[in-house]
């Protein structure tokens, strides 16, 4: 009896070593799937070997035991009984193993099947103008629900230095046209933090809105962009996307500061119309597009930017582009061509529960349509602030003062249907409800500028439900 309660008291040992091994490699499961997944298959071999080994020394103390003279002992049914529950907890133990064992292995290959895993961001809202525009203008001009946009956003995990961005975004035009873009498509290697380089359809970097957010709603605290700042489908003034290379980097310096820079070179954009027939099917009249399939012109787009980060709480930046930009007419014919110049500053302001974002662009742009229609340079600006302030982590109210002050006798802007000036006024709250969605109310007085045409007012009221999954 002696020898059976050493047997089974050892093989207890053998099996909660075995468990506690198991558990080991289960407590990985909070990190990266491709790390998850290396240290799970090398856990789940040490563990095996480890019971292997273990398993052959229960049996050589067996055999030895067996051998060994043992002194006849008589045992109390107390004794037997616990002997007993002993077994039985053994058994569960031993069955227990097998369970996390297959557990682990199919944790495995289920990480191996699943892929890249998919996140988005849905937008609905309602939008009410008491007095429509009486000029063009963005999107948005017409009074009630509306689908705003369905974004896929994918980062497929290629190993700890190769990777990929992929977004698609889906949105109806004010004619009820679903329409479909690439927002973004690039891959990137990381060599160390100051050398990280981008192949394919970027966002252009320049400010902080087109760097930091992308076409998800959810994560910016209000419904839109600034209006000179939108995306170029959305009536933005500038290029906002880049289809070329990039080079981003970031270094601490001074402790807790931090440095960081891009900058790009790809294709220049051009000006074309965009109506129902346009792929982009949004009827704005001309507009950017950013020459997906090569330069229009041959002249490619150089530009970046530099800030730096104070604390984790203040960062300012300056940033710069240039490239040359034609506008075409309905049968592709080049109309005339603009060297589009632009240079300013920006800030962002994280402080507590404030938040505040600046920027400002200082137009050079110079007219290269010949010597019979070359109108020399042109100086323009735009710029806009926003601030914001959140009430546990739940209501946020902010504003937003916007203006911009564009020449109309630059072709540039002139050849765009949203490049006039303008001056905008916002105020909104967004309510954060659920911790996967946010409910958007806003209101914003718009006064339209325009050399020759009388001025435009008008107001808008809206409500944004905003998702994430």
């Amino acid at each position: 009896m002696y020898r059976k309660t050493l047997c089974k008291v050892f093989r207890m040992s053998v099996v909660a070593l075995a468990i506690n091994q198991l558990c080991a490699v289960q407590s990985y499961a909070a990190e990266t799937q491709a790390e998850r997944t290396a240290a799970l298959e090398k856990k789940l071999e040490q563990s095996m070997q480890q019971i292997q080994a273990l398993t052959l020394r229960l049996n050589q103390l067996e055999s030895a035991a067996k051998t060994a003279p043992v002194p006849v002992v008589q045992t109390p049914a107390a004794t037997e009984a616990q002997i007993s529950a002993q077994e039985e907890r053994l058994n569960k133990l031993e069955k227990s193993v097998e369970q996390t064992a297959a557990s682990t292995e199919q944790a495995v290959t289920d990480t191996n099947i699943l892929g890249v895993p998919v996140h988005g961001f849905l937008a609905v809202g309602y939008t009410k103008l008491p007095n429509k525009p009486n000029q063009p203008n963005t999107l948005n001009t017409k009074s009630g629900f509306q689908l705003a946009n369905v974004d896929f956003y994918f980062a497929p995990n290629f190993g700890d230095q190769f990777k990929a961005i992929m977004e698609l975004n889906m949105e109806y035009t004010e004619q009820g046209i679903l329409t479909y873009d690439l927002e973004r498509f690039e891959m990137g290697y990381t060599f160390n933090d100051m050398v990280n380089i981008w192949a394919g359809r970027f966002h252009t970097p320049f400010g902080e809105w087109n760097t930091a957010y992308h076409h998800g709603h959810y994560i910016q605290t209000s419904i839109d962009r600034p209006r000179f700042v939108a995306f170029e489908d959305q009536g933005g003034i500038m290029p906002s996307h880049t289809v070329g290379m990039m080079e981003s980097g970031s270094a601490r310096v001074n402790g807790g500061d931090r440095f960081s820079f891009d900058a790009f070179m790809g294709n220049g954009s051009r000006i074309v119309q965009a109506d129902d027939g346009n792929p982009l099917g949004i009827s704005l009249g001309n507009q950017l597009e950013f020459n997906p399939v090569g330069d229009s012109n041959g002249n490619m787009a150089v530009g970046g930017r530099v800030s730096y980060q104070i604390n984790n709480t203040l960062t300012l930046g300056a940033h710069a582009l240039s490239e040359v930009i034609d506008t075409y007419d309905g049968n592709n014919v080049a109309q005339n061509s603009t060297k589009m110049n632009f240079y300013g500053g920006f800030y962002f302001l994280e402080w507590n529960d404030w938040e505040s974002i600046g920027e400002f662009y200082q137009f050079k742009n110079k007219d290269l349509s010949g010597p019979n229609g070359d109108t020399g340079t042109h100086s323009s600006w735009a710029g806009f602030a926003q601030v914001s302030y959140t009430f546990g982590n739940i209501w946020t109210p902010y504003g937003r003062v916007e203006k911009a002050m564009l020449d109309q006798t630059d072709n540039y802007f002139a050849s765009l249907d949203s490049g006039r000036s303008y001056s905008r006024q916002v105020i909104g709250l967004r309510w954060d409800f659920n911790k996967s969605a946010a409910l958007k109310f806003e209101a914003d007085h718009t006064h339209e500028l325009e050399n020759g045409i009388p001025d435009d007012t008008y107001n808008r009221v809206r409500v944004q439900l905003n998702a994430k999954f």
